[in-house]
């Protein structure tokens, strides 16, 4: 059971590992220091544009639907967004940026902390969220951003060492994705 700080901690690190900004890290070509595996470069190189041609392709098919249309739209909109600064080397700073400072704010919690997980003496979908984000940033090789922080590391470290991290995120991540020199078996 939780107290009710336990809890709204646990709701503000679901909140930073949401506010993360993976799928701009996922997507966006770093005009410096893409680090990212060579066959998810190439891939994301045409991500957008085989998007917004199965949405083009969806609304055609359901034009009778203007709920459906409309959600559609939005989403073209939401990709297109995407597109035009996938390369874009200030967005892509800013990303990096915006993730940064959510791991300094990991860090700080994680030095300021009294129990032996993050937010209580016991595991939680907190640390689960995060094994999973962190896993997904070092995987891009932008475990760099947090290098510094030798808290993060270790954090990450006993977190790798779960049966359900291991076989659920990292196994999951190395059998599904195209290999990371970052991220080895």
């Amino acid at each position: 059971m939780f107290n009710p700080v336990q809890l709204q901690n646990v709701q503000r690190q679901l909140n930073a590992v949401d506010l993360t900004p993976h799928p701009g890290l996922l997507y966006g070509f770093h005009p410096e220091d893409d680090r990212r595996p060579q066959a998810i470069k190439q891939a994301m190189s045409s991500v957008y544009e085989e998007k917004l041609e199965a949405l083009t392709s969806l609304i055609k098919a359901n034009e009778g639907d203007g709920e459906l249309v409309a959600a559609y739209q939005a989403k073209i909109a939401k990709e297109t967004g995407g597109r035009d600064v996938r390369c874009d080397p200030g967005f892509q700073n800013t990303l990096r940026a915006a993730t940064r400072n959510i791991l300094l704010e990991l860090d700080k919690d994680l030095r300021q902390n009294q129990y032996a997980w993050l937010c209580a003496p016991h595991l939680t979908l907190a640390d689960l969220f995060w094994a999973v984000s962190l896993v997904r940033l070092k995987y891009l090789g932008l475990a760099k951003l947090w290098s510094d922080l030798p808290t993060i590391d270790a954090y990450l470290e006993r977190l790798l060492e779960l049966p359900s991290v291991q076989s659920e995120v990292l196994a999951s991540t190395i059998s599904s994705m195209p290999r990371s020199d970052y991220l080895a078996a």
